[in-house]
């Protein structure tokens, strides 16, 4: 990848090749490349990090390129199934911040086809995009969840509200 004919592939190929690493090879075996720790550790030792910046108008800006590979990453990971990372490290791998946080498109994206608690992760990192996509699956799997939550977020789940019980 380090070869100057990939240099402008280069993003796409990293998301490409992660998606790939976390499809099992054969539906039987339930094992996907992106479970294993080791290979966890050694791809995110090699991957770019995402740089931010802030405008002197203070808007917060991210090179977009690998910040998409960190998300990919991340999103993969979780679909196989791996561990989570702490709240902190995935700010600090994707450099949020108040003024730069998730985008509601972002989560969308890393919380398709994961696990409960990645979809818990994604509430405490982004709460109004996640309480609102993922909050009653949360609830439905996981009722205690909601002693957690204030009478203001319960209204962000539209499955609790009157127009959404119709």
């Amino acid at each position: 990848l380090a070869y100057p004919a990939f240099a402008a592939l280069h993003a796409a190929l990293l998301s490409q090749l992660l998606s790939r690493m976390a499809l099992p090879a054969r539906e039987e075996v339930p094992f996907a490349l992106l479970g294993s720790p080791e290979v966890r550790r050694l791809l995110r030792s090699r991957l770019p990090a995402v740089t931010r910046s802030v405008s002197s108008g203070g808007v917060a800006t991210v090179d977009r390129k690998y910040y998409g590979v960190w998300l990919t990453f991340f999103h993969q990971c979780w679909r196989a199934g791996a561990p989570l990372d702490s709240a902190a490290e995935v700010r600090e791998a994707l450099q949020l911040s108040e003024r730069a946080a998730l985008s509601r498109e972002d989560v969308v994206k890393l919380g398709r086809d994961v696990h409960v608690d990645a979809m818990k992760l994604l509430v405490e990192l982004a709460p109004d995009h996640a309480l609102p996509l993922y909050g009653f699956t949360i609830l439905r799997e996981e009722p205690a969840f909601a002693r957690g939550l204030s009478a203001e977020q319960l209204t962000c789940i539209r499955e609790l509200t009157p127009q959404g019980l119709k």
